[in-house]
This record gives C-alpha cells, sequence and structure tokens, in this order.
C-alpha cells in the first residue's frame, strides 16, 4: 500500500525505534520529525545489563515467569501491578523463528557514526530505570543528534509509553505540534519551512 505523503513524522518504540534512525537517515526527504522512545544507538552504546540481555534472548513470555519478566525486563507500573503484562498481550506465546531473526537484525548495527548528520528534529523519551536499554543511551544520542530534546520519565521502566499511555502521548504531541505553531507565528526553521502537505506515521 501507498500513501501519498510528502512528508511524515515517525515515532519508534524499543526495536522500532532502532528502525526509525534507519528509516530517517536512509530517506531524510520523507521525514520531518522523529521520536525516539527506550531505545538506543545500537551496539556503540551502553549495552544491557547480562541478566536482563539473558532474559531478552528468550521467547519463553509465561505466566510462571513473570516475577522475573517483570525484575528484567518491564520494571515501572508492572512492579506494583503485575496484572499489566496479561492486560497489556505481553504473556503470549512468541513466533521463535521470527523473534530471533529480528534480534539477529541487530548484530553489528549502530546509529552512532551517523546521529551526528541527521537534521530532524528529534524527542527522546526514556525511563531513567528502564533495564533493557539503560538511560544512558538517551543521554548519548541526545549529545549525538544535534538539536535533540530529552524527556526522563521517573520510574517508567522500558514500557511506560503502553503503561502509561494518556501522558506518554502528550510529551509527543506537543513536540510534534510545535513546529506547526511556530509556522502559525512566522518563525518556522529553516528545516521545516516550505509549506509542504505533512502527516504522521507513528508506532514503528
Amino acid at each position: 500500500m501507498e500513501l501519498d505523503l510528502p512528508r511524515v513524522d515517525v515515532v519508534g518504540l524499543s526495536w522500532g525505534g532502532m528502525a526509525a534512525q534507519q528509516l530517517v537517515h536512509d530517506f531524510p526527504a520523507q521525514f520531518r520529525r522523529l521520536a525516539l522512545v527506550s531505545t538506543s544507538p545500537g551496539f556503540i552504546g551502553v549495552p544491557t545489563r547480562p541478566s536482563s540481555m539473558k532474559m531478552l534472548m528468550s521467547t519463553h513470555r509465561s505466566d510462571d515467569r513473570l516475577p522475573e519478566l517483570i525484575r528484567k525486563l518491564y520494571s515501572g507500573d508492572f512492579v506494583d501491578n503485575p496484572a499489566l503484562a496479561h492486560d497489556l498481550g505481553l504473556i503470549r506465546t512468541v513466533d521463535d523463528v521470527a523473534y530471533r531473526r529480528q534480534l539477529r537484525a541487530l548484530l553489528g548495527w549502530t546509529s552512532s557514526p551517523w546521529l551526528p548528520l541527521l537534521r530532524k528534529k528529534t524527542l527522546i523519551l526514556h525511563a531513567e530505570n528502564d533495564p533493557v536499554i539503560p538511560y544512558s543511551n538517551a543521554v548519548l544520542m541526545r549529545l549525538l543528534i544535534r538539536g535533540a530534546s530529552l524527556k526522563k520519565v521517573p520510574g517508567g521502566g522500558h514500557l511506560f509509553v503502553l503503561t502509561r499511555p494518556e501522558s506518554s502521548a502528550d510529551h509527543i504531541n506537543e513536540f510534534l505540534d510545535r513546529s506547526d505553531e511556530a509556522k502559525r507565528r512566522g518563525s518556522a526553521p529553516a528545516s521545516d519551512a516550505g509549506g509542504a502537505q505533512e502527516s504522521r506515521i507513528r508506532g514503528v
């Protein structure tokens, strides 16, 4: 399916945030703004804790492993409300082949060398207690991407965007709408100028 959209905004969560970085790098003319949530610049970054990495490599997302999953992967709001894992569909059968292909796709991948070349307004949302992707990765991306803004999410864990959808959406919408307000005031940044039709694609 093709969409007749000259430029779009993109929001990427976790692995999807890495895919979003690559998309904007490969096709810069197609994108206006970038929001990166609980993600990383790849292997040139701060590594995951060994215990979390071991859990991440497993496809077993069963109820009997829920306490360990919360401790090593999810953290955040799941600690006080474990039932969220069921409510959000995280306890499920995972396609082993597809999941391992997804993990292999990240082997050797990094955006660190070319992140300074991105010329897109970027928002980084990251929890301070993310057990999968340490918060230091968000700080690193903030330093590498010119003009990027970083929002620290207290106690959110890795999947705060799912457990706190309203506040997460508020942060993202405010960021994506900011340039439109600037245009109406006649003070839009040069990189956002041009008056082209724009739309948003979210949830990479």
